[in-house]
């Protein structure tokens, strides 16, 4: 594909990172946005050596994005599926003495439990991430004649102003980071908004004081 080009092209150049930019710039009018974002991407991830990080992230986005609207639905009691979600957790949970706290009804919902779990899992990860320790993390479900909703909130620094605007957005790195943690590849919220959207719903980050809190609607068969 066009993207793996791009890792190809990145990976030859690594020694030299102003002569890749300079043919990014004379070869890179027929790329598309993501693509072009991938390779400056890559190229800044040299000099810290998370260059590794970068092409993973990159092969996991290009097969959420291939393999999203490829659903197998069930239905499945997401309460579990949440439960499944925070045990799987449970190491970086207990490393920063966090409070997990699932809040809601029983709901039965239908949807494919593979790629849900990856939602969840993703949003979790995220909030456990930029917790601070001792923090808390609730996960709030919610039950509507249309749809069902899930919100997730932790009680770190937040997303700053102007980077809500992209935070959806693939490779993204927003400015407020965890102290001292690996910077991630920014591929997480964009692979959670491609599978929300192959399930018919939507995902958006919630205006709320302290913290980030991301709100995802599922519509019911």
């Amino acid at each position: 594909s066009a993207l793996i080009a791009l890792i190809d092209l990145a990976l030859g150049l690594v020694g030299d990172a102003l002569a890749a930019r300079t043919m990014l710039r004379q070869r890179g009018h027929g790329l598309n946005a993501v693509g072009v974002c991938a390779t400056l991407t890559l190229l800044e991830c040299v000099a810290d050596g998370a260059l590794q990080q970068q092409i993973e992230g990159l092969l996991e986005y290009n097969a959420a994005a291939s393999g999203a609207h490829q659903l197998n639905p069930r239905w499945i009691d997401v309460r579990v599926l949440l439960a499944e979600a925070v045990e799987a957790q449970r190491l970086p949970i207990q490393a920063k003495s966090l409070q997990v706290m699932v809040n809601g009804p029983a709901l039965s919902v239908w949807v494919d439990h593979e790629k849900m779990m990856t939602v969840v899992s993703n949003l979790l990860i995220n909030a456990v991430r930029f917790s601070p320790e001792g923090g808390r993390v609730s996960l709030d479900l919610e039950d509507t004649r249309e749809e069902w909703r899930l919100s997730i909130q932790d009680e770190g620094p937040g997303v700053e102003p102007s980077d809500r605007a992209r935070i959806f957005e693939p490779f993204f790195q927003g400015k407020r980071q965890p102290v001292g943690a690996r910077r991630g590849s920014g591929v997480g919220l964009s692979i959670v908004r491609e599978l929300v959207q192959a399930h018919g719903g939507k995902i958006i980050l919630e205006e709320r004081p302290g913290g980030a809190c991301f709100r995802l609607g599922i519509p019911k068969p």
